[in-house]
């Protein structure tokens, strides 16, 4: 079964976390089930991959950002 995660659950899983903390991930997988399209779906193991995909995102887009301000700082220093 293909599920499609979208904001709103991605909002969803940061407020069930903020709130129960990340010992319990079955009280996640818990809250998570009754709010969402599919809940059948979301398991612990599920919500701890969810966790790592969106921290992997999250450094990816800051890195990114980062390297992109250095080349606009540095970019007179460049020829062509």
């Amino acid at each position: 079964m293909i599920v499609t995660w979208g904001t709103w659950e991605e909002l969803l899983l940061g407020g069930a976390v903020i709130r129960h903390g990340t010992g319990d991930w079955s009280v996640v997988a818990a809250e998570l089930r009754g709010r969402t399209h599919s809940p059948s779906a979301i398991t612990p193991e599920v919500i701890k991959i969810l966790i790592l995909y969106s921290t992997i995102l999250f450094i990816y887009y800051n890195l990114l950002h980062i390297f992109l301000l250095y080349c606009k700082v540095n970019s007179n220093i460049i020829e062509y």
